[in-house]
């Protein structure tokens, strides 16, 4: 699962790998924010396989970076334990390293988990795995991917934290299950990526349903989103990325990373066999034009100004009307989805 984040004039990129012959590890690169396609790789990996005895010993992969100041930056990443397993498949277990230099050299907290996965029959049962992390106010949020058994059945989950290191996981987890009578996601729901935007979480993860024959198919990308964090409204038309007709993503598609960027989504994703990033960019469902008009009577009359032209930025632009006393806004909203109908919720303005 890579991470992904704008550090000064350019774009970081943290991803798992399998040198030859070694562990996975955590590797870097970096790309400008004018391509955010030319990516030039750190010539070593910036975390490697635990110690021995470690929860990690047997490697590490999956990082999720979050600065904390400009310099002390979090990475959280997943660790195979050297002896746990489910089959061939090692337990899973997530972990703590920092960095006091903006990312790029990173030492471990401890040589524990600090979101070990859980006791036999639980939620997360095998895996405590791929996380989203994000401070909230006060509070630290941590979603994971619970895994109960392999083959997988898995969930997101909740974690918080007052201080980013001591994590307690939500009392009701999963807060977003594998469901069998969805079709996408009848065995997997997992490897999540929040953002936090205007008040609303929004959630991209890593998806599994029914294949041939009703087995598990192959990995999709699904969307939800949640006024608290806790409660999840999936996005009726899930998935929304799927494998494309021909090339290396043709099979599936898979561990989401997604940033917002001068009002614009990126996401950066696996595809077949898990070993290549892909890009795509999001687009809206429904299009904005704000217009305003200014009078001086509570009521709009022939005294008022006309509507002003569309404002060439819903997101931001000036309001030039002379002074008045009231202010009045339009907006007209357009889809071409016959499926939704979209709503404002909210307009604010600044006064200068």
């Amino acid at each position: 699962t890579p991470s992904l984040l704008r550090a000064g004039d350019g774009f970081r990129l943290y991803y798992g790998s399998r040198p030859r012959g070694s562990k996975t590890a955590v590797g870097m690169a970096a790309a400008p924010l004018s391509d955010p396609h030319r990516w030039k790789k750190h010539p070593k990996p910036v975390l490697t396989a635990g110690a021995p005895g470690a929860f990690d010993e047997n490697g590490v992969i999956g990082p999720e970076v979050v600065p904390v100041t400009g310099t002390h930056w979090h990475m959280y990443y997943v660790g195979y334990h050297p002896t746990a397993k489910q089959g061939r498949m090692p337990v899973h277990q997530i972990g703590l390293a920092e960095s006091d230099d903006g990312g790029l050299t990173w030492r471990r907290s401890s040589n524990e988990a600090v979101v070990p996965h859980g006791p036999a029959g639980s939620y997360d049962a095998f895996s405590a795995s791929s996380c989203s992390v994000l401070r909230v106010g006060g509070q630290w949020m941590m979603w994971y991917g619970g895994i109960a058994q392999v083959p997988y059945l898995a969930s997101v989950c909740l974690a918080t934290s007052q201080d980013g290191h001591v994590w307690k996981k939500f009392e009701r987890n999963p807060v977003l299950s594998f469901n069998p009578y969805l079709e996408a996601e009848a065995f997997l729901a997992a490897a999540p990526h929040v953002l936090h935007e205007d008040g609303l979480f929004k959630m991209w993860y890593s998806a599994k349903g029914y294949g041939e024959g009703r087995k598990a198919g192959d990995y999709r990308i699904c969307y939800a989103e949640s006024r608290d964090g806790i409660l999840w409204d999936r996005f009726p038309k899930n998935p929304v990325v799927g494998p494309s007709a021909a090339g290396w993503d043709s099979q599936m598609a898979e561990y989401p990373e997604v940033l917002h960027v001068d009002g614009e989504h990126h996401m950066w994703y696996c595809g077949d066999g898990y070993g290549s990033l892909g890009y795509a960019k999001g687009r809206p469902l429904a299009r904005v034009r704000i217009q305003t008009r200014t009078g001086n009577t509570k009521t709009p009359d022939a005294s008022w100004s006309g509507w002003s032209g569309p404002h060439p930025d819903p997101s931001g632009s000036e309001v030039t009307h002379g002074t008045a006393a009231f202010l009045q806004i339009r907006a007209r909203l357009e889809t071409e989805d016959r499926d939704f109908s979209p709503a404002v919720q909210d307009i604010s303005l600044t006064t200068a």
